[in-house]
């Protein structure tokens, strides 16, 4: 079994992260579209709005910003989302911060209970993605219209929305390191005002290894020996496999104040990756602790570079309440450079 070659060997330290992700958290904050004065430009159910650099400077530096809702949203309660008709439109509104001066590649990726789902922007087909480009300093929003893989129920579910940076490009080629490459946030959907209810009854499995770290998130590498405290290890930019090969890759995750249930997801080439038949892994880690285990992926039949991505989601099932309105931490991306 192949389990990567190492091409760079680097060290994160812990205190570094931590104010990396204190600051990523807080550049994608909520902000209201009153806040955003600006002048639509209407195009195929896609509309475009300049944000000024005042505004800018009085919200923050740089960094993206996601808005998702519908007719029914209020003020009160951002992180759910209440649906009368899966017919309906969802509207998703996401604003370009990044401080590039230049106009920037995206793709939409939407989960419903976790699983990736197709879904039509506009008057367009169903597709598991969306991509688009977008200014600095611009707002772009999209009416969105689930498929009908959404059944109305009389259940909760979850809605994760995600938009991710660059698709086009790849780790490799550009030599970097990165976890801030967009934004995603997780959603509770309501069929039915007042009838908010999980299904509760999901296998959560134990990592292979618990121990204490000073790490918070989701790191995927190929470090399958290092357990200190007080680091860990970056992922190599690119890892190479044969077309079709099984590839191990170790997980690190967990570290979040009192939460032991966590989901994890993993993207290959911005699709969504298998464990054992399931879309996701469901791991119960104890409080304060770093979960550490592998998984394998397949690669892919045709030569190229695939990024991997992977998102950590603590308490995946359990009601946010209407001001929960937490951002979901990704992983470091890297490629896989597929060889014949």
């Amino acid at each position: 079994m192949f389990k990567g070659f190492l091409h760079n060997n680097k060290k994160l330290i812990i205190f570094t992260v931590l104010i990396v992700a204190i600051t990523t958290i807080a550049l994608a904050i909520y902000v209201n579209n009153d806040t955003l004065p600006s002048k639509n430009i209407p195009k195929d159910n896609v509309s475009y709005s300049s944000i000024s650099q005042d505004d800018i400077e009085s919200m923050f530096q740089s960094g993206y910003v996601l808005f998702v809702g519908n007719d029914n949203f209020c003020e009160t309660s951002h992180s759910t989302i209440y649906i009368d008709n899966l017919k309906d439109e969802l509207q998703v509104d996401f604003t370009n911060m990044s401080g590039k001066n230049e106009k920037s590649k995206f793709i939409l990726k939407i989960f419903y209970d976790y699983k990736e789902i197709n879904f039509k922007v506009g008057d367009g087909i169903f597709n598991n993605e969306y991509e688009f480009s977008l200014d600095d300093s611009t707002k772009i929003s999209l009416s969105v219209y689930l498929s009908d893989e959404v059944q109305k129920d009389d259940k909760s579910h979850k809605l994760l929305v995600s938009v991710l940076a660059a698709p086009q490009k790849h780790a490799k080629e550009i030599d970097a390191m990165t976890n801030f490459y967009g934004t995603t946030y997780a959603y509770d959907v309501v069929f039915s005002e007042g009838n908010k209810k999980f299904f509760t009854e999901h296998k959560f499995d134990k990592p292979m290894k618990e121990y204490k770290c000073q790490y918070q998130g989701l790191m995927i590498n190929i470090d399958f020996d290092n357990f200190s405290e007080k680091e860990v290890y970056f992922p190599p930019t690119f890892i190479t496999s044969k077309t079709s090969e099984k590839i191990q890759l170790a997980y690190r995750m967990g570290n979040y104040s009192g939460i032991e249930e966590y989901l994890m997801i993993i993207l290959l080439d911005w699709k969504q990756c298998y464990f054992d038949d399931k879309p996701y892994k469901l791991l119960r880690i104890a409080d304060s602790k770093i979960g550490y285990g592998t998984f394998d992926i397949i690669a892919p039949d045709k030569p190229g570079l695939y990024e991997i991505v992977g998102y950590v989601v603590p308490a995946p099932f359990e009601d946010k309440g209407l001001y929960d309105y937490r951002q979901i931490d990704t992983s470091y991306r890297f490629t896989l450079e597929v060889q014949e």
